[in-house]
Formats: C-alpha cells, structure tokens, sequence
C-alpha cells in the first residue's frame, strides 16, 4: 500500500532568503580563496620536510607533541634541508631545489656522495657543497650555478652556512681540530678563519650565524653573540638536518627521530613517529 508524503512546515524545503544566500556566497567565496592559496583551515599545520634512512622524503604535520608524517613525495634522498619555503636535496649524483610543495624546481649533476646545504635569511636556496667531487654551487637568477671552492689537503667539512650576501661560513676538521671560516662568495677566497674550541659532531650552522652541535647528550645553540642554549636529549645524537624554519630534525644513536624546535629562550624537544618501510 502507498504510503502519503508528509508536506507539513517541518519538513518542506523552504527557499533562502536574501540574507541567507549572501551568506552561503561569502563562505563559498573563502573557501575558494583558501583552495586557491593551497591553504587549509581544516587540516594540522606542516612543520616542515624529512628524509628518512630509506631515503624517503616526507612532509611533517601537527603541533608540538603531536606529529604525524605525510606521504612520500621523493624518493632515493641522501641528505636534505628545508628552509620553510624551499628544499636543497642530494640524490645519487644531482642536487634538487624543491618548492614548499616538494615540486623540483631546479636541479644539477653533482656526482656521488655526502652534500651540504646552506639557506638566505629568507629562506631562498643559497649553497650546495658536495666535497667528494668538488661540487660547490650557488643558486643565482633562478638556478645552480658552480662556483670556486678549495679545500686544504687533509682537510674534511663539518658544516655549511650563508652568512651575508657576498661570504659564506664553513666548518672544517684539520689535524684534529676544529676550524670556522668565513669565504667570499663567489669568489671563494679567505676571508678570515677561527679555531673553534667546541664542534661537536654532528653540527649544523643556521644563516643567522648560529651554531648548533653535540655536547654528550647535550644539544647546543651558541648564537652569533655567543650566547649559549642548552638541552638534554635522551641519547647523544648521530644526525642534524633543518626541516623547518625553526625546526631541526634529529636522530640519536639508538635510532630515535627528534624535532628540536629553536626557540628565543630555549631548545624544546619532540620526539617523532617511527617512519614506516615504504613499497615504491
């Protein structure tokens, strides 16, 4: 038997009035603008890049304690570095320049092994050093360009940093010690050198001039102006990579990943989630 159709004021649609349509025309209007702005009001916050030990390069998402890793956009990555808006990776024999979207936006034939990356103050790719094939190149007018670069015999690198525009800092091994330099760029000639009393390894130089290293279980942030930044982390760590702005990407020795968060006053601690075996 067919059943009636209730019609009553309940459940008959009722049409918009004027106000309501204004209103449904501004939210489409925002949410138009966030998509066209590749923003989202609903999704975490990206923290930054990482690569893995399998090579995987991935986004982070989440707040402080709560991370989560995205999906792998690269793959096959030596060594990597994120500024916040862009990313200097190393594969087998190139270096890549990366947008915020992990989208290649330059890349050159470095040859094989470890390289170094070094960013503007505003983010912009600024350096790329790969030592064992006398590789060094600076990003000019929208891509790599190679550059003079001299090492001493006997000498390793330690570490990258872009100081001002015209020079660059350099942290080298010599004879058992530890050397900063500052370098004309492009040049490449000496500007001025220092033995540094404290280089643990691993140490990465920031573009602000600061420098962070490995004291024990102790992480370290000493400041252009000297000033000293302490933590003590769970173990002592065997890897340091920038994956944020103010982010930095650490791995300690028993295999733990760690988000180490500069701050003005201090260095926070996270620890991050396991990366998990990726099928390519």
């Amino acid at each position: 038997m067919k059943q009636a159709t209730q019609t009553n004021a309940e459940t008959e649609p009722r049409p918009l009035g004027s106000g309501s349509v204004l209103v449904c025309k501004l939210l489409l209007l925002a949410l138009a603008a966030s998509i066209c702005s590749g923003q989202s009001t609903l999704g975490p916050p990206q923290v930054g890049y990482v690569r893995d030990e399998g090579g995987f390069y991935r986004a982070v998402w989440g707040i402080a304690g709560n991370f989560h890793l995205g999906e792998v956009v690269l793959y096959d990555v030596l060594g990597a570095a994120f500024s916040g808006r862009f990313g200097l990776l190393k594969t087998e024999d190139q270096v890549l320049v990366v947008d915020a979207l992990a989208s290649v936006v330059g890349r050159v034939e470095a040859g094989p092994g470890r390289a170094w990356f070094a960013f503007a103050g505003d983010g912009s790719p600024a350096l790329a050093l790969v030592p064992s094939s006398g590789s060094f190149f600076g990003w000019r007018d929208g891509r790599m360009e190679r550059v003079p670069f001299r090492l001493e015999p006997g000498e390793e690198v330690l570490a990258l940093g872009s100081a001002v525009e015209d020079r660059y800092r350099l942290a080298v091994r010599r004879e058992g010690s530890c050397w900063m330099r500052t370098v004309s760029f492009p040049g490449g000639l000496v500007v001025d050198e220092m033995l540094q009393d404290d280089c643990g390894e691993p140490i990465l130089l920031r573009h602000d001039g600061a420098l962070i290293s490995v004291r024990d279980r102790d992480v370290v942030l000493r400041s252009a102006e000297g000033v000293e930044l302490h933590a003590r982390l769970p173990d002592r760590l065997t890897r340091l990579e920038q994956m944020g702005a103010d982010w930095i990407f650490a791995v300690t020795a028993s295999g733990l990943p760690l988000a180490l968060r500069l701050e003005p006053d201090r260095i926070a601690w996270f620890y991050l989630p396991q990366q998990v075996e990726e099928k390519r």
